[in-house]
């Protein structure tokens, strides 16, 4: 996955690429599909199909992802600030180069347009718009209805193309058009400037457990990709699987995940982070109490299934312990006190006569 805390892109091991989440992290994914290729001799070829071994990392210390398909290069990265997905694809090869997209805007394809300018296209439906470019490229699109497009250009050995979300068609395009006026190796070397300094800003690992150091700036990379800029939730993990085929469901903001999340912030000195979540608890906290299984990052209630997990609201109150031990923070203390409170007197109330507390779903 790569991000910004703001667009969220998955991608397969073959470098396809599965989900685009904006403006929030459970937005979307926005793709119904997305496919790129070439066309050399007249034979075309999506560069995620064929029996060639592909090869996958993330470049050293930095949420950019490097994938190689025989011999293909792929080179991904989300602009640390900015709503754009870029990809730079390399090969020895000439020909055309062709990139397909099916838009599910908000998780439909129906009510969707599609515009075509020049070396873009653009589909937009209410206050989602994504945007598809390259230079010396060609949009095209099937209009409305069932809304396809995509562009193509010549292929010289190297095509970069850029992804652009907007609230709007002018937004979109003005964000894919800032991007594909920089030179790619810039942008490149901006995302490793700004991934270095945030594993800069944390605490640094003991000598005694340096050999976990490159896992270590990697959980620290992959926690600030699943933190919502907006609202300071953390997701448990981009949806990979809506339909629950094998195990779906993880695209939500889960108290319990989220109480052991903030755990890791104040444990790395992350305290930018660890206020934010720790501010976004009562925003979803029950008028009892409790906090119930899974919410959107907003803060509303996500489809839940039972009354009460209680180690759930248990452990978010093990959170707010921590913190205050930790920060001293008496701003947050006391903001955080009320719901404090509120998820202590529901506990105690669970208790029945034998001291033990209320039977609870699942263990």
């Amino acid at each position: 996955m790569l991000g910004n805390g703001s667009l969220l892109a998955t991608l397969s091991e073959r470098g396809r690429v599965e989900g685009l989440f904006w403006p929030h992290l459970d937005r979307g994914p926005h793709l119904g599909e997305l496919r790129f290729g070439l066309e050399v001799d007249g034979d075309h070829k999506w560069l995620d199909e064929g029996a060639d071994g592909s090869e996958q990392s993330y470049l050293h210390d930095a949420n950019v992802l490097l994938t190689r398909i025989g011999e293909l290069e792929l080179v991904d990265l989300v602009h640390e600030l900015e709503p754009v997905f870029l990809r730079r694809v390399t090969s020895p090869r000439e020909g055309r180069f062709v990139v397909h997209c099916r838009p599910e805007l908000d998780g439909t394809d129906r009510s969707l347009a599609a515009n075509v300018d020049g070396n873009r296209v653009v589909f937009y439906r209410r206050h989602v718009a994504l945007a598809i470019g390259a230079r010396d490229a060609q949009g095209f699109a099937t209009g409305l209805g069932n809304t396809e497009g995509g562009i193509a250009c010549p292929f010289r050995g190297e095509a970069v193309v850029a992804c652009a979300f907007g609230a709007s068609s002018r937004e979109a395009v003005a964000r894919l058009d800032a991007a594909l006026q920089q030179d790619f190796a810039s942008l490149l070397s901006s995302r490793r400037r700004h991934d270095s300094g945030r594993i800069g800003s944390a605490a640094q690992p003991s000598v005694e457990t340096s050999g976990l150091a490159p896992l270590y700036r990697r959980s620290l990379l992959v926690l600030d990709l699943l933190s919502d800029r907006r609202t300071g939730a953390v997701i448990a993990a981009p949806e990979l699987d809506p339909d629950f085929e094998r195990s779906g469901g993880y695209g939500f903001v889960w108290g319990r995940d989220l109480a052991f999340i903030v755990l890791a912030f104040l444990a790395a000195g992350r305290d930018d982070l660890a206020e934010r979540a720790l501010r976004w608890f009562p925003n979803a906290q029950e008028p009892e109490g409790l906090w119930l299984q899974r919410h959107w990052t907003d803060g509303s209630l996500a489809p839940s299934w039972c009354k009460h997990q209680l180690d759930e609201t248990g452990a978010i109150l093990f959170a707010y312990e921590a913190a205050w031990r930790q920060l001293g923070d008496r701003a947050l203390d006391a903001a955080l006190w009320p719901s404090a409170r509120r998820a202590a007197e529901f506990l105690l109330g669970t208790i029945e006569d034998d001291g033990i507390p209320c039977a609870t779903a699942d263990l």
